[in-house]
């Protein structure tokens, strides 16, 4: 996911010198890099916290970005490849 095209919004958190009020819309951030942290210290005990930190990711883009922004068209992109690749490993139950 995070070498697809439109992984460049998420691969890291939002830095609040540049979107200062970020953190006053969105309680809980997620990104990629987090997410990479979390896999490698084993956080995920299942497929659903995982999934769950990913829906995060694009919730809270679309959350505080506007329909016609590229960040949440991203979200969309990302999202839809996301799923498809879950369901391509068999890993996507809904």
């Amino acid at each position: 996911v995070k070498n697809h095209a439109s992984a460049w919004p998420f691969l890291k958190p939002v830095d609040k010198t540049e979107v200062p009020d970020y953190y006053d819309h969105i309680k809980y951030p997620m990104d990629l890099r987090t997410m990479g942290e979390r896999l490698k210290s084993r956080y995920y005990s299942s497929r659903r916290l995982f999934v769950a930190d990913m829906a995060r990711i694009f919730s809270n883009c679309r959350l505080y970005n506007s329909p016609d922004t590229d960040y949440y068209r991203c979200a969309n992109t990302l999202e839809k490849y996301f799923q498809a690749k879950m369901k391509e490993a068999g890993l996507w139950d809904k």
